[in-house]
């Protein structure tokens, strides 16, 4: 018989013979989990999760979280400082980095400030041993004292440059039924089986037919026959039920998925916190909130960065409350609210 030894693992090891490279596992994760960070119920994170935050002076603090670069797990155990230079006679632009690095002579995950120039932001590495995510964009003004956080741009959020982690597995379920309720409706289609009062009597029909011929033919064809019909009835009754069971997980599912348009006004309370009444949102659920942008260029570069002043959401029943560490927005902000969990 021709065998084909399939690539495999984990298997015990006896006398290292099943030892296994970290290439195994990261190309393992890698295949159900995507590049980013871990937002959501994970360590209370929320969407805080290596979150850049303006610090004292040059200094910008990127928040404890965690994530996942190429199916390898990072991990910032504690808020940790980084410190920028200077730029003397022009801007410059700087990104907050996590490096993952595979040479031999490294093998290992950083954090680090990776220095632009002042047209352009530094280009990500990306290799085959090399991999690097973007966690915010600073712009580092000529001679500044201080990086504000309208100087900060959060990248997380962008795909291209980081991303959130997120489940590569989905199964179209959709697609699924489908294809069954195609099958059962061309079978009582071919039969020109229209209703379900036909289908009805078809089944009834089926039986007094096969008490008409029960007794030209001998007991085990009965038998077989009765079986094959009683089997056929019980599997449509099976197919109609799973159907109608998938149906409600699929509207269940789809409910889930709730957004919500809301206005941002400019009148936020002393604590700089603003609560929106948001009909439908319940105090469970972890939620996301995310720009509507103005179509007009200007208006829109103005939003981006009185957007970057909100740094905290949380939801309650019938409402969401919106934080910012220092200024608010100081003009009206359009936004979706989504439900992520």
């Amino acid at each position: 018989m021709n065998e084909i030894e399939l690539e495999s693992f984990p298997f015990n090891s006896i006398i290292d013979d099943r030892e296994y490279e970290a290439s195994i596992f990261r190309n393992y994760f890698g295949k159900f989990l995507t590049t980013g960070v871990y937002f959501g119920l994970y360590n209370d994170y929320g969407d805080y999760s290596m979150k850049v935050m303006p610090d004292n002076g040059l200094n910008v603090k990127v928040i404890k979280g965690c994530g996942l670069i190429k199916g390898t797990d990072f991990n910032l155990k504690n808020d940790t400082i980084l410190s920028l230079q200077m730029p003397i006679g022009n801007n410059r632009n700087d990104m907050v980095v996590v490096r993952f690095d595979d040479t031999l002579e490294e093998r290992k995950t950083k954090l680090y400030i990776k220095e632009g120039t002042t047209t352009e932001f530094a280009e990500l590495e990306r290799t085959i041993d090399v991999y690097e995510i973007c966690l915010a964009k600073i712009i580092v003004k000529d001679r500044a004292l201080e990086i504000t956080i309208d100087d900060i741009i959060d990248t997380r959020r962008d795909s291209s440059l980081c991303g959130i982690v997120t489940s590569l597995i989905d199964i179209d379920i959709q697609d699924v039924l489908d294809d069954i309720t195609v099958k059962k409706d061309k079978f009582f289609l071919d039969l020109d089986i229209i209703t379900e009062k036909e289908k009805a009597e078809f089944f009834e029909r089926l039986n007094i037919w096969f008490e008409t011929i029960k007794d030209i033919i001998d007991e085990n064809t009965a038998i077989h026959l009765l079986n094959l019909i009683n089997e056929n009835k019980q599997k449509t009754n099976e197919n109609n039920q799973k159907i109608n069971e998938n149906s409600e997980k699929i509207n269940t599912k789809a409910n889930k998925k709730k957004t919500y348009n809301i206005e941002i006004d400019t009148n936020w309370t002393g604590e700089n916190t603003k609560r929106i009444q948001v009909q439908g949102i319940e105090e469970t659920e972890i939620v996301s909130v995310y720009p509507i942008w103005s179509e007009n260029k200007e208006t829109r570069i103005q939003e981006k960065e009185e957007y970057n002043k909100i740094s905290l959401v949380k939801s309650g029943e019938n409402w969401v409350e919106l934080t910012c560490d220092e200024e608010t927005p100081t003009i009206k902000l359009n936004a979706r609210i989504e439900v992520v969990y």
